[in-house]
């Protein structure tokens, strides 16, 4: 794990983590006639993880962010983490035919899911670099007040209820000699969070030695809630043979609640509470133009209005010491409602036979308000960062993808050529060209960079081998994405970007019998070396331009996950 410069951390983790996971499929379907069809489907996921990790390293000279490290330390810090996630969901949808031509398809789902880290401990020593000769001068520093560095144990709760329900209906309509299609629908979901932190520490004591207090902020927890109401309208209209035109329009009516209080603890403000109230109606037109020159080929363009909204863990005041990265990360209850995206595609389509396809494309994005990830200038600190937005930003590029069975192309009788019919390849690439646009906040930023979490090409790749006969199905995958910014900088600190990282992944499925599968594979196999870095280039635009002694990039966090191998059995009844 780097720091800032040369003046920042300089530890090292060496980490262990064990990972459980349970997964259940129940997939059920009863056709009444011809015309009815009710299906049910149910998952649930349980998966436990404990992590341990021991730090060891230096801190620079400029190393206070707030977490109760200083300049000029030795520190050997001890954590220990055991959480628990699970997730159950419930889908109940029905498929049927009146009329004759009128379909009409509905849906209704529940899903409960559970975060818990019921006892997070930590423990930090720590000795003056220049007295530290070895372990015997590494002492436990005695905190004044409970710190998220210091000696401590910290509990997380996280459950989460989403109610769903959806009905779509498609009507084939004539008008004279005009044939066309019209589809509508609506949607609901109900979305309700409650999130709570609990912060122990040790304090020094007199008396005893030691004693356990509390801190406790009101900001430690929130209750969210979102719900979405949303109907839509489409027509589909064949003007010639060979041009297709399909428009419709989505209204979504959406409300965003969250309840908390402030973090600053001085001030007007103190104890402040916050109550969230978000309610905004959207209308999302959209526009597909197809036009076929014949079964093989055709080229689309479209148009759609789409957005994003604004997580509850963006807009809650919450913040905490996240001990696996150190960073402080910040809320912000001021995000706006929602980031408005402008899409614009073109696109030729080839299908050299069944189940292949090779496109070709454009594109070009417009984000209004888009959600970034800043330093955060509000606090001192190196490693504290908040959610923000942009202006706006635009995106614009093209992409290629490719997808091929090898029968077609291999029909002799030999091994390899019966080998190779078994087999298909798939490809994807893009090239994506941002750039973000910070209106008043220029001043404090980079503003002629690209757009945060974006990459400038990304590459995926797969190489699938079935044999239906002896129930074997063989996958590997491929992908790696261009260098991506995952935390914007301002005037003292430099931009942070996740570099490249090629990754590797192998998996199998083999079938015994009517009722078991045998499933297993390997992740991450080539265990490419997980980076992030502020660049030199950036570096001197803060330190100064002509400061000759920068000759690098600074890590600024970087780590090996390892290779994971799974194997599971599964029971189909």
């Amino acid at each position: 794990m780097g720091g800032i410069f040369s003046s920042g951390y300089r530890l090292a983790d060496q980490s262990y983590d064990h990972n459980i996971r349970l997964n259940a499929l129940l997939n059920l379907s009863f056709e009444i006639n011809k015309n009815h069809r009710i299906g049910i489907k149910q998952l649930y996921t349980h998966m436990g993880s404990t992590n341990a990790i021991i730090r060891n390293g230096a801190t620079g000279d400029a190393a206070s962010d707030g977490s109760g490290l200083y300049s000029g330390q030795y520190v050997r810090q001890f954590i220990l983490s055991n959480a628990y996630r699970g997730i159950y969901t419930t889908q109940l949808s029905g498929a049927h035919k009146l009329f004759e031509n009128t379909q009409v398809n509905w849906v209704a789902g529940y899903t409960k899911s559970r975060y818990d880290d019921p006892d997070q401990r930590y423990r930090t020593l720590k000795a003056d670099t220049a007295h530290y000769y070895n372990d015997s001068s590494l002492v436990e520093p005695l905190p004044g007040t409970i710190s998220g560095i210091y000696r401590g144990r910290r509990y997380f709760s996280l459950p989460e209820e989403i109610k769903t329900a959806g009905l779509d209906l498609v009507q084939p309509l004539s008008i004279a000699n005009t044939h066309f299609t019209l589809k509508g629908g609506l949607f609901i979901e109900d979305k309700k969070r409650n999130f709570e932190y609990r912060q122990l520490g040790y304090m020094p004591d007199t008396a005893i030695g030691m004693h356990i207090t509390e801190t406790y902020g009101k900001n430690n927890s929130y209750n969210a809630r979102n719900t979405l109401k949303a109907g839509y309208l489409a027509i589909e209209i064949p003007v010639t043979p060979h041009l297709k035109v399909y428009g419709g329009l989505r209204i979504e009516d959406n409300t965003q609640e969250l309840h908390t209080y402030t973090w600053q603890t001085t001030g007007t403000v103190n104890d402040g509470r916050i109550d969230l109230l978000r309610k905004n109606t959207s209308r999302l037109p959209s526009l597909n133009i197809n036009y076929t020159f014949n079964d093989k080929n055709l080229v689309r363009a479209a148009y759609s209005k789409t957005l994003n909204r604004p997580e509850f863990r963006e807009i809650s005041t919450f913040y905490y010491m996240d001990m696996m990265t150190y960073r402080l990360a910040y809320g912000n209850e001021n995000l706006k409602i929602q980031t408005d995206i402008d899409n614009y595609d073109l696109r030729f389509e080839h299908y050299p036979g069944t189940g292949e396809m090779l496109t070709a494309g454009i594109f070009y994005k417009h984000f209004k308000n888009p959600v970034e990830f800043y330093y955060y200038a509000g606090t001192s600190g190196y490693n504290n960062f908040q959610w923000n937005n942009a202006v706006s930003a635009t995106s614009y590029g093209a992409e290629i993808e490719l997808m091929l069975g090898m029968a077609r192309y291999f029909n002799g009788g030999s091994t390899l050529s019966t080998i190779l019919q078994k087999m298909s390849v798939l490809f994807n690439t893009a090239y994506i060209h941002s750039r973000v646009d910070l209106g008043n906040r220029a001043g404090i930023q980079d503003k002629d960079r690209a757009l945060y979490g974006q990459s400038p090409f990304l590459v995926n790749a797969a190489l699938n081998y079935t044999d239906d006969t002896r129930g074997l199905k063989l996958n590997a995958n491929y992908n790696v994405i261009g260098k991506r910014l995952t935390a914007v900088g301002n005037l003292v600190s430099p931009n942070i970007y996740e570099m490249p990282r090629h990754s590797l992944d192998f998996s199998f499925s083999k079938q015994i019998g009517k009722m078991f599968e045998v499933k297993g594979g390997v992740q991450n196999i080539l265990n490419t070396r997980y980076r992030q870095i502020q660049t030199a280039e950036d570096i001197k635009k803060i330190a100064d331009k002509t400061d000759n002694t920068i000759q690098g990039d600074n890590i600024y966090q970087s780590n090996y996950t390892g290779a994971t191998v799974s194997l599971g059995v599964g029971l189909k009844l």
